[in-house]
């Protein structure tokens, strides 16, 4: 089990904003190991609002908020066949969320991956 916290305070000089830094970002992730066989995982990410530099009518750099509180949650599994061979299955984003991580840039929502591993 892996639980972290980052709370970041930003103090600008030159920028409105720390461009697509959310001041809280937190994580728990979990693994599970069966016999080094089967490995479940499953991870859960939160962040806080961003800003995203964008430009007025006049040209003009404002701060264009991107997104409120999100959470995104992942699930895995892999099959280990032999200590070379194994197969394995992500789920991505399961909740099917849309959101903006940068600005003008929407997230996937429900998507997957799935393969053979090999190792040499």
């Amino acid at each position: 089990i892996r639980l972290c916290a980052d709370y970041y305070k930003f103090t600008m000089e030159n920028e409105l904003e720390a461009w697509h830094r959310p001041p809280l970002e937190i994580t728990l992730g979990v693994m599970y190991n069966m016999r080094d066989k089967i490995i479940l995982r499953a991870d859960v990410f939160a962040r806080n609002s961003s800003y995203g530099k964008a430009y007025d009518d006049a040209g003009q750099v404002v701060a264009k908020k991107i997104h409120g509180f999100h959470v995104d949650a992942n699930l895995g599994i892999e099959y280990r066949y032999t200590k070379k061979l194994g197969a394995f299955l992500n789920l991505y984003n399961v909740q099917n969320q849309s959101y903006y991580r940068w600005l003008n840039y929407p997230g996937y929502k429900f998507n997957f991956m799935g393969g053979i591993s090999y190792s040499f």
